[in-house]
């Protein structure tokens, strides 16, 4: 919608005064930090096996192999299923499907099960009831305390598959993202090497929704993600990579002044810190190791005891890939810039003030619910919500954005807020 030239002139130069542009920001960013250390957040050394499991993960396994391991003690590998070499020998393509995969990985675990029963039966001499049998004794023996669950028939195991070619794929997404993800853990004060948190938790995917409940890069869920950002029918800011961040970043924070050091803090974050700072207080001890070992809630299970193992082998996958060249550093292809609401407004006057279609302000807006958003155009955004508009737009455009706050009084917009959304529309 054109404006009269005056009215236009008025506007904008009301807009870019000093009272509005404090509701303007430009969110410059280029690259990220190319090397990440922060000495406070290191690998105590119980973990430093299990840290270099992950790392393997992440660096030398790709998806289509899978590996079968002690879940206690995940660094203790029984066999390594690599399906693509598996599938060349054979000629065989079915291995190189999900489902051919998954059927010959679980016939090697329940072998590898049943050879985990003899143990318990036979002592050491089930070692001698065949090849399977002989692997398992020469990978827990070597580890006292895996070595006696095998004996007393404790001892499990689990699947992994390996993630370096997405690993990969997310560090070269990563550029894009990192430097506004470091600038908001900057602006809330935790080491910006906790943004490697995003590998971990979705591989960079910001569309990632679990199934339990979790969505977003930062995998928010529902409940948690209320206290620091706007969840509803028509938004949900657990699904804009910037503003998940923050919150993020902000609950790193909590986590960390509420139970004193990173280790049990990032732990906390997949675990919540209620049931950590419970294990804390029923063992008396901060320290996540003994914690690993000792607490045995059935919800402290392997996702919450590989945490902080599996976020510092990212961190240190991803400054590797950098440092030997695997992934280009280079300056994020997206030019944002953030500003506040100062009044709530509908999408459809939105487009015509900004001169965007709406499809291009919900792709840098994916928290805005795009099917309710198109079946009811005149549901207002609210007053402060944080918009994300293309600096890139163009002059025009950029100065239209400045001029939001401007013009928004000016607009007669009658529209009932309470529209309501029919089920299965979130």
């Amino acid at each position: 919608m054109a404006l009269p030239p005056n009215q236009a002139r008025n506007i904008l130069m009301h807009a870019v005064s000093a009272t509005w542009t404090l509701f303007l920001t430009a969110l410059v960013a280029t690259s990220a930090t190319a090397i990440t250390y922060d000495a406070s957040l290191e690998a105590p050394p119980e973990l430093g096996e299990r840290v270099g499991y992950w790392e393997r993960i992440f660096q030398e396994y790709d998806s289509k192999t899978i590996i079968i391991h002690d879940t206690k003690d995940p660094q203790l590998i029984l066999d390594i299923l690599p399906f693509s070499r598996m599938a060349a020998l054979k000629n065989d393509k079915l291995l190189l499907t999900s489902n051919g995969q998954k059927n010959i990985a679980e016939k090697y675990q329940r072998r590898y099960e049943a050879a985990l029963r003899q143990f318990s039966k036979l002592g050491s001499e089930a070692r001698n009831l065949g090849l399977m049998e002989d692997r398992v004794y020469q990978v827990y023996s070597k580890n006292k305390k895996a070595y006696a669950r095998l004996m007393s028939g404790r001892a499990s195991i689990r699947q992994q598959r390996g993630m370096a070619d997405i690993f990969k794929s997310a560090a070269e997404k990563a550029q894009d993202f990192l430097p506004y993800l470091e600038m908001e853990f900057k602006a809330v004060g935790v080491p910006i090497d906790l943004t490697r948190i995003a590998f971990v938790e979705s591989m960079f995917n910001e569309t990632a929704i679990s199934k339990v409940g979790a969505s977003g890069m930062f995998q928010f869920m529902p409940g948690t993600a209320q206290t620091y950002m706007i969840v509803n029918q028509l938004i949900d800011e657990r699904n804009s990579p910037i503003k998940a961040a923050r919150a993020a970043a902000q609950l790193f924070k909590s986590n960390f002044q509420d139970l004193g050091n990173w280790p049990l803090a990032v732990t906390a974050y997949n675990h919540g810190p209620a049931g950590i700072a419970r294990a804390v207080k029923s063992l008396r001890s901060d320290y996540l190791p003994y914690l690993i070992e000792k607490w045995d809630a059935p919800s402290f299970g392997f996702a919450s005891q590989n945490f902080y193992a599996e976020f510092i082998a990212a961190r240190n996958s991803y400054n590797k890939a950098i440092r030997e060249g695997s992934v280009s550093q280079r300056p994020s292809r997206l030019k944002l810039g953030s500003g506040k609401l100062k009044q709530s407004v509908s999408l459809k006057d939105l487009s015509e003030i900004v001169e965007l279609d709406v499809s291009e302000i919900l792709k840098f807006n994916p928290c805005i619910n795009k099917k309710v958003a198109s079946r009811y155009p005149q549901m207002k955004l609210p007053r402060g919500f944080e918009l994300l508009m293309p600096l890139s737009a163009g002059q025009s455009k950029s100065h239209a954005f400045l001029a939001i706050n401007a013009y928004l009084p000016q607009k007669k917009i009658a529209y009932d807020q309470r529209t309501n959304v029919r089920r299965g529309e979130q």
